[in-house]
């Protein structure tokens, strides 16, 4: 409704509007600074990266038989925080964990700035089971890394070890720590 005696308050409403839209960054919709992911007008929006990490699997060797391989993101402790489910190949390949592959485990959890990343082949498709023969990597990496390089690498029996182990590579061993009394 448009009258003479309504025009008041129109031009009111139109100029706290304005108001609130300069103060709180712009008509435009750019974000508070410190704020570029959230609202205008809720400075404690998430300032959790919407890419969580990304970059590239690359495989050592011979791809295996598998049906999935499983990327994950986890805290100090707990549970995954983040993972995702990709199809093998080909290789080099591309990957990117986001916001969406957030596991919430009853509401959101704290992200801390540095976590472990695994990557690991599947047989089975279930992340659920072991398979401790099939290449893999793990390492710790900041969040919101991007163009990482992913090695998936599998442990390889020497004889009098078949379990394998990470220096068959012949990557150096660390350095033992001498013992007090030595």
């Amino acid at each position: 409704m448009n009258t003479r005696k309504s025009r008041p308050l129109l031009r009111v409403a139109a100029l706290t509007a304005s108001a609130l839209l300069v103060g709180c960054g712009s008509a435009e919709g750019e974000p508070l600074p410190g704020n570029p992911k959230g609202s205008h007008f809720d400075d404690n929006a998430s300032q959790t990266p919407d890419v969580l990490v990304s970059g590239t699997l690359v495989v050592e060797g011979p791809t295996p038989e598998a049906t999935a391989i499983f990327v994950s993101l986890r805290g100090p402790s707990g549970p995954p925080l983040a993972a995702k489910k990709l199809p093998v190949g080909p290789f080099p390949m591309a990957f990117e964990l986001t916001k969406a592959d957030l596991i919430q485990m009853g509401g959101e959890r704290p992200l801390p700035e540095q976590v472990s990343i695994k990557a690991t082949f599947d047989a089975d498709g279930n992340a659920m089971t072991a398979e401790p023969d099939m290449p893999k990597h793990e390492g710790s990496i900041a969040v919101g890394s991007k163009d990482v390089t992913l090695t998936l690498r599998a442990f390889i029996p020497l004889p009098g070890n078949p379990k394998g182990s990470m220096y068959d590579k012949g990557l150096e061993a660390p350095v033992a720590e001498p013992k007090l009394g030595e």
